[in-house]
């Protein structure tokens, strides 16, 4: 199991690299939904990936809330958005970062292949 939530990590961190290439830094990282909850080492394993902070938030339907969130933005951006509640922060273990680099680098080269 370790293994396939370190390959979604990786993933993660992929989509992340190219974003910060296009020239987009995530400020913040947000986690919800009920795998986030279940397996509380999800989110550590994520944060270290990242090396960035993930806050895990009680909010339902996030993927509705966000969209709202972006069309209120564009609609009305004088009216602020709420901020969804925090259950939990997880800091990263910076230590961890070269483990995932290296295995990213090696994830890459066998996506590659495939």
């Amino acid at each position: 199991m370790l293994g396939a939530m370190e390959g979604v990590a990786l993933s993660f961190l992929r989509i992340a690299d190219q974003m910060r290439e296009a020239g987009g830094e995530p400020e913040r990282i947000v986690l919800s939904g009920g795998m986030t909850g279940a397996i509380p080492g999800w989110s550590h394993l994520l944060s270290d990936a990242l090396a960035m902070p993930i806050d895990h938030v009680a909010v339902s339907r996030s993927t509705m809330r966000g969209a709202a969130v972006m069309a209120l933005e564009q609609a009305a951006p004088e009216i602020p958005v709420a901020e969804a509640p925090v259950l939990a922060r997880v800091e990263p273990v910076l230590a961890h970062q070269d483990y995932y680099r290296e295995r990213l680098e090696l994830f890459e080269k066998l996506a590659d292949l495939a």
